[in-house]
């Protein structure tokens, strides 16, 4: 067996030459789930689309999803009023469970106060954070006095001027590509026919 070094003389105190196989992969296919649905609708089929994927024995399929998205906690003055409540009241609570107000905190806008802050993934569901505790046991929630929404700052992907979330598919050294290809088709005619009738999936781009 010829060795690189009985090829190449190498200095004495040379580490043991390693040869490595270089691993490349490149974008094969592009998909996109898009409707009239809103994102979180668009990113859940996504996701599950994904692992259908991984399924097949499709592993090198990534999300491209959106930036993070905001939080925006609208509060409407007028329950804050017939409750006898301050917005300090609701920013000291919703800092016990961990989330920071911005700078500027709320902001009037349209006969709401409103405030956003960054991420939309928490732990607890804002909705049932306690503001404050009645007398008799009772409790007022975020929700019972505020709108809770996420906002995305940007979409990566839009198909016939919807909103959509893309899905890439890559080509790996032992990869066919006319046998992903094959592969894609038949689960996006698959999905099709079981997606929620405002969602549809597309092949944007095949390399195949």
């Amino acid at each position: 067996i010829t060795t690189l070094s009985s090829l190449i003389p190498l200095p004495e105190k040379a580490s043991k030459p390693i040869v490595a196989q270089l691993k490349n992969s490149v974008m094969a296919i592009r998909l996109a789930v898009t409707g009239e649905a809103n994102y979180d609708a668009l990113l859940t089929q996504a996701k599950r689309i994904t692992e259908e994927l991984h399924a097949l024995g499709i592993q090198k399929a990534k999300i491209i999803e959106a930036k993070s998205p905001t939080t925006v906690i609208e509060v409407e003055p007028k329950k804050l009023q017939a409750l006898q409540m301050s917005l300090l009241e609701v920013a000291n609570a919703l800092q016990q469970y961990g989330i920071t107000m911005p700078s500027g905190s709320f902001n009037n806008n349209q006969g709401t106060t409103s405030v956003a802050i960054k991420g939309g993934h928490f732990t607890t569901n804002l909705k049932n954070i306690v503001i404050r505790t009645l007398a008799d046991g009772s409790q007022i929630q975020l929700g019972d006095i505020a709108h809770i929404k996420k906002r995305y700052s940007q979409q990566y992907a839009r198909v016939n001027g919807k909103p959509a979330v893309a899905i890439s598919i890559y080509q790996g050294n032992d990869n066919n590509i006319f046998l992903l290809s094959k592969q894609v088709h038949q689960l996006v005619t698959s999905e099709n026919t079981t997606l929620p009738k405002a969602i549809q999936l597309h092949i944007v781009f095949d390399n195949a």
